[in-house]
């Protein structure tokens, strides 16, 4: 028998219940002021209709055959992003909200691909393939973060076939030269990359690169979580990194 934990979020919404028969989720935090956009991909099946559950309550757009789809799913929800590497993305609305500049932030996302020869987006921040913002995508089987068209990190991971990879940037703003890019496989970090980041940007696509017209990525997305905020150094996070340690675990329920 399953109890009610909660009916409403933090910002007195009501809470996402599962399917049919399922609990309430438990809290696992994550969704506070420092959240920028919050998509955890559920909804009708077949439903090209994106919701934001962040304060700042963002417009997001699909299109070409971006649904929501029952095929594949986190350890949670049983629903997900379904893009077909033919035309399939994501968009935001322009807004101010998305602007980086040079604080902190951390970008995560979960992404479930069959491996892919050549390069797919999967996160893309940038306007015109410049400094303006970061690119985070599949080039040749590893996972990679790029500015302009400069590769700054790069994992050494091949993309499961068979499974969702929990994917985070993290950015530690801070002063001139002290600034950093991070990229975390699984909770894992596959490289750290000095760089006075300045992100202009107001843009955001998933699953294509600034232009809406190439590198499409075939598979799947889930619970993707933009923050104003390195979580990593955020003892009540659920990415939190404590002193002595270099890995955080992955979340196993969605954000709330």
């Amino acid at each position: 028998m399953f109890a009610v934990l909660s009916t409403r979020d933090s910002w007195g919404r009501p809470q996402r219940r599962r399917s049919a028969g399922e609990a309430w989720l438990a809290p696992t935090g994550g969704n506070d002021f420092h959240t920028t956009a919050l998509l955890h991909f559920d909804g009708t099946d077949g439903s090209p209709l994106i919701v934001d559950s962040s304060r700042h309550e963002l417009n997001f757009f699909a299109y070409g055959n971006a649904v929501i789809s029952a095929d594949q799913s986190a350890a949670f929800g049983g629903q997900s992003l379904k893009l077909d590497g033919s035309g399939d993305y994501v968009a935001a609305a322009d807004s101010d909200a998305l602007v980086i500049g040079t604080g902190a932030f951390t970008d995560e996302i979960r992404c479930w691909t069959g491996g892919i020869e050549g390069t797919a987006t999967v996160i893309e921040r940038r306007i015109g393939g410049g400094a303006e913002g970061y690119v985070l995508r599949i080039n040749n089987y590893a996972w990679e973060v790029a500015i302009g068209n400069t590769t700054l990190l790069a994992s050494a991971e091949v993309p499961s076939m068979s499974q969702f990879t929990h994917l985070a940037v993290v950015g530690n703003g801070g002063a001139h030269n002290s600034r950093t890019l991070r990229l975390y496989v699984d909770g894992v970090c596959a490289g750290t990359c000095p760089v006075d980041y300045y992100f202009t940007s107001n843009q955001l696509r998933l699953g294509t690169y600034y232009l809406g017209s190439g590198n499409f990525l075939a598979g799947y997305l889930d619970e993707c979580r933009l923050s104003a905020q390195d979580r990593t150094a955020n003892s009540r996070d659920p990415l939190y990194i404590p002193s002595g340690s270099t890995t955080f675990t992955p979340p196993t329920a969605a954000y709330n």
